[in-house]
């Protein structure tokens, strides 16, 4: 989850004017990550038998001070108190991680009885230790508890994970000034921007639970052959629409959120002339949800 945003996050970070600036962006974007992680993490729980493939999930959003760029790491240090190990950078709340007792700052030393390595700082930054061990967390916790050593305040402690099987959550918060998101097969990606242009968690949950059913779904049209790509393309957004909403309200999450969005939102974060090809026209779409979201708010709890 974490792959790319300091690499990314690098540039916009450098230009701060100072210390406390940079320290402000990389907590706002933790932030961020764990709201996106949060909403995930929910909407994969409640839909887990919409899913062949269910996963366990940990909960742990993890970071060590080698994936910042050297000019960015001053600011991680200070904010995080980060060292060059995977560290706790957030916990997703009821996740198994939180369950466990984890909280962010907590330093992983052994998993399942194996050393979680530390890894010398470079020149470079690089998440590639990082994505190892959520790798091997991944891994284990599939198939069972897994047992997690940690230091917090100098102490080392112990928490068991204990998996819960769910729809894939996996996803990635992108610092842009794009509005977009987009499914990849195993995770979900959404811009800074446009998750800063949703009005409540509800609009974003509209926005994750489209790309998370894109991924159950397994569509993929630009494999397709040419003359029916934009066919498949409009065929796979009608089907994300329609279960997308079904799975942000079966998680709690005002359907309604989602022609309400698209109402507001819905010309702005579309290339020039993709609707034609492979979306439904803005007026037509919002139609199309709230056919299928005003039935399922009568039955959907208050958030």
């Amino acid at each position: 989850m974490r792959a790319c945003l300091a690499l990314i996050l690098a540039p916009l970070l450098l230009a701060a004017t100072s210390l406390e600036q940079q320290r402000l962006e990389l907590r706002a974007l933790a932030q961020m990550d764990l709201r996106v992680a949060s909403i995930a993490h929910r909407i994969a729980a409640a839909n887990t038998a919409r899913c062949p493939k269910t996963y366990a999930n940990s909960g742990l959003l993890l970071h060590a001070l080698g994936q910042y760029a050297p000019g960015v790491r001053a600011a991680a240090k200070a904010e995080f108190f980060v060292r060059n190990r995977a560290s706790v950078l957030a916990v997703v709340p009821g996740g198994a991680a939180d369950k466990a007792g984890m909280r962010e700052g907590d330093e992983l030393a052994w998993l399942n009885g194996r050393a979680v390595d530390q890894p010398a700082l470079t020149a470079e930054a690089s998440f590639e230790s990082v994505g190892s061990v959520e790798d091997a967390i991944a891994s284990a916790l599939q198939s069972g508890p897994v047992e997690l050593m940690f230091v917090r305040h100098e102490l080392q402690r112990t928490a068991i994970l204990q998996p819960a099987l769910s729809c894939p959550a996996l996803t990635l918060v992108v610092p842009g000034k794009k509005l977009n998101a987009w499914a990849d097969g195993r995770r979900v990606s959404v811009t800074t921007a446009l998750a800063l242009r949703t009005a409540d968690d509800a609009e974003l949950a509209f926005i994750l639970a489209h790309e998370m059913s894109h991924n159950i779904l397994k569509h993929d049209w630009e494999h397709a052959p040419k003359a029916s790509r934009n066919r498949l393309a409009r065929q796979a957004e009608v089907q994300a629409d329609e279960m997308g909403v079904a799975m942000m309200a079966a998680a709690g999450y005002d359907p309604m959120a989602a022609p309400r969005f698209v109402a507001r939102e819905g010309k702005a974060f579309d290339h020039p002339g993709l609707k034609a090809r492979t979306h439904m026209r803005q007026a037509d779409r919002v139609r199309f949800l709230t056919d299928i979201a005003a039935p399922l708010a009568m039955n959907t709890p208050a958030q």
